[in-house]
Formats: C-alpha cells, structure tokens, sequence
C-alpha cells in the first residue's frame, strides 16, 4: 500500500513537473533532480522527452549521454556482482562436494578397518587350527593315558 503511494506521488510529480518543465532547461533540472534522488529511470525518460521537444539542446544531450552511461555502469555492476554470486556459490558447492567426500571415504576407511578386525586371513586361520588340533592331542594323550603299574590278569580260577 505504502509503495503504490510512493509510485503514485512520484508520477505525480514527475507530471506536474514536465507540465511546468516547457523549456530545454525545465527538463535538464528536472531530469537533473531526479537522478540525484536515485530514479535513474525516471530521470532518462525525463530527458528523452525533453530531446523530443528540443533535440538540438546540447545540454539534454550530454545529460541523457551520462544516464545512459551510469544505467549501463549500473548494468554491468550488476552482472559483476551476479558473476561474484554465482562463483561464490559454486565455490560453497565444490567445498560440500568436496566435504561429503571426505567423509564418505572416511567412513569407507573406518568400515575397511572394521571388517579387516572381524576377518582374519587364512593363514591366521591354519594356524588356530593346527593350534588346536596339538592342543586337542595333548589332551588325549595325557587323559587317556592308561596307569602302567595296573596289567590285566587272567583270571585264575
């Protein structure tokens, strides 16, 4: 609400101006005002129209050739600033990627590390097993061992 008045009392006031701005210098210190108060825009079709009505005013003309210069300046800040955008966002995008990879190939590491603690190769393997296989005749040997001093007898009735 409070912007369409603003717009509707500027237009306003670029009319009453244009009404009273009937000679080549009402519209350089119209055209003038307004792009001092930041209304660029306003202030070059302020201008043109002024070139209309006196085109050979050289006044007009170097003021209408400083808009149009400071409008494309303004343009080109713009594109400046859009490129810085655009290349700041890529650069936070590339350090993400590069982030998330980081962090993917650490965790692949760590479940690397994981899985070679839980797998044993199969040489630590053979070797448990011939371990156990001497243990387990170590066992049998020592436990059935039978007591030398007790021989069967035949009996003897």
């Amino acid at each position: 609400m409070m912007k369409r008045f603003l717009l509707l009392f500027l237009f306003l006031t670029i009319f009453v101006n244009l009404a009273r701005a009937q000679t080549a210098r009402g519209f350089f210190n119209l055209g003038a005002d307004l792009y001092i108060k930041g209304h660029l825009q306003q202030a070059i079709q302020v201008v043109q129209e002024g070139l209309q009505h006196f085109p050979d005013d050289p006044y007009l003309k170097a003021l209408a050739q400083k808009l149009k210069e400071k409008k494309k300046q303004q343009q080109q800040q713009r594109q400046q600033q859009q490129q810085n955008q655009n290349q700041q966002q890529k650069k936070q995008k590339q350090q993400k990627q590069r982030q998330a990879e980081k962090e993917r190939q650490k965790k692949e590491q760590q479940q690397k590390q994981n899985g070679k603690k839980k797998q044993m190769t199969k040489k630590e393997a053979e070797r448990i097993l011939r371990a156990l296989k001497e243990q387990n005749k170590k066992f049998k040997k020592e436990h059935m061992r039978v007591p030398a001093g007790r021989r069967q007898m035949d009996k003897n009735w």
